[in-house]
């Protein structure tokens, strides 16, 4: 599970540094296992040597190299195919090596979900699990690999802000599957909420799905802000961000998740249903909607942006690690 949200927390920083397309290609990056670390690596020079695959920039065009070679004294286009999988040929080794860390934290994970589907599939044989863990398993594994999949349509889409979208949702999933399968692993115990209650639980997990989409909205509409003014003018976006229908429906409706969540919370404690899990939903609830606060307030500032997707991602996990509890039922009339 920390290294999904590793993943989520490196994807969050790609964003807040707009370093997104820092690697134009994928899974490589310029064509290289390693990135490039200096801008010389990326540029056509007569007399250099070049693999087959390797990418440069030239003349602000992106190219691949046809074949291992040594470049002539002058640029020849039948050793090169013009990349048209995107428009975006520049170089920053920052923006590079950020993305790197985020696809690279994207493998760790990898290995570890490869992992569970082994472990749940050997310990089937010796009773530890079932055969619909393996399923589970089976069903995480290609979750990841589709996420791995839609990083490489952002990056060929030149970061289109429906896929990436989709990318974080997908995220989403692979927690929950994480979380539904821990929770099936474990006994019953303890008490948990009247069916009434648990439902109106749901509809607080949805509106906060809900949130999350919105709240990809508005970070769209900073990217397009950021894009037309200079970073050092932040105190412009939030002037911009505030007039728009996606932030005013984002501010108002995290009023509504908090008088939700926190009737949840107040009635799971006075039907003595209080769980480790509630209090970190009380918890995260509250620094979230600071977070919320403080980027508005405070015009947008950039550790603000990973912290308040990162709270917004443990609630999500949070609320829903509550709702998949077993253990013995209240009878309706408690509710």
């Amino acid at each position: 599970m920390g290294a999904i949200f590793l993943v989520i927390l490196a994807g969050s920083l790609v964003r807040m540094t707009g370093s997104g397309m820092g690697c134009p290609d994928w899974p490589k990056c310029f064509g290289y296992y390693i990135p490039p670390t200096d801008v010389d690596q990326v540029l056509w020079k007569p007399g250099k040597d070049y693999f087959e695959g390797q990418m440069i920039v030239h003349n602000d065009v992106l190219y691949e190299s046809n074949a291992d070679m040594t470049s002539a004294t002058t640029f020849s286009p039948s050793n090169w195919t013009e990349y048209t999988k995107h428009s975006y040929a520049k170089f920053n080794a920052q923006h590079t090596w950020i993305e790197y860390v985020n696809r690279l934290a994207g493998a760790l994970s990898g290995f570890f979900v490869l992992g569970l589907f082994v472990m749940t599939f050997l310990g089937r044989r010796k009773g530890r699990f079932k055969g619909v863990d393996v399923l589970f398993g089976l069903a995480l594994l290609f979750l990841l690999g589709f996420q791995a999949w839609l990083g490489k349509t952002v990056v060929d889409s030149n970061l289109a802000p429906l896929k990436i979208t989709f990318h974080m949702f997908g995220a989403l999933a692979i927690v929950a599957l994480l979380l539904y399968m821990i929770r099936r692993a474990q006994p019953d115990h303890g008490t948990v909420l009247p069916s009434s209650v648990k439902t109106f639980g749901w509809i607080a997990f949805a509106m906060i799905l809900i949130q999350i989409y919105l709240g990809t909205s508005v970070r769209q509409e900073v990217d397009a802000v950021v894009a037309q003014y200079d970073h050092q003018q932040r105190d412009l976006w939030m002037d911009i961000v505030d007039q728009t229908r996606i932030f005013k429906i984002h501010r108002s409706f995290a009023w509504l998740i908090l008088a939700t969540v926190g009737w949840f919370l107040w009635k799971s404690k006075s039907l003595g249903a209080w769980t480790t899990g509630h209090m970190w939903i009380a918890g995260t609830l509250i620094a979230e909607v600071l977070a919320g606060v403080i980027l508005a307030k405070l015009d947008i500032p950039a550790l603000g942006q990973p912290t308040h997707l990162i709270l917004a991602c443990l609630l999500f996990s949070f609320l829903l690690w509550v709702l998949l509890g077993k253990g013995v039922e209240h009878s309706s009339s408690d509710s």
